[in-house]
């Protein structure tokens, strides 16, 4: 049986693994990134983060921003209106507008960022080079 941490370290390393194979230069963005990003996600929460990838137009911040997005989408399936939203409309049409429920799905969804936040720093750490 398969535990929910393995879920998330398998779509961590999937998908950061796919980023370790650009430039070195990226490679060390990245990792910088998502050294801090289970910091930032707890301290600013799910929306002022994702406010911050929109303004940055780095690769680095959109490749973090579309892993949580994917594994989001594939924690919570049920979620339809979710389902079909891209990294920017994520932001503008569903966790800032009416799409959102009101039963406590953001605050489910910050938590599930944090704490699979912690797993791309790890996948980040094994995978991308430093200096």
């Amino acid at each position: 049986m398969i535990n929910l941490n393995q879920i998330r370290a398998k779509h961590a390393f999937e998908n950061v693994a796919k980023i370790s194979n650009a430039k070195k230069e990226q490679n060390e963005k990245f990792l910088s990134l998502a050294r801090g990003l289970p910091t930032m996600l707890q301290q600013n929460g799910l929306l002022a983060t994702w406010a911050f990838f929109l303004a940055k137009k780095e690769d680095h911040h959109q490749a973090a921003a579309k892993i949580i997005l994917d594994h989001l989408k594939a924690y919570f399936p049920q979620d339809g209106h979710l389902q079909n939203k891209d990294f920017k409309t994520f932001f503008t049409e569903y966790l800032t507008g009416h799409l959102i429920n009101t039963n406590g799905q953001l605050m489910k969804m910050t938590s599930e960022a944090i704490v699979f936040s912690g797993w791309i720093k790890r996948a980040a750490e094994a995978l991308c080079e430093e200096g």
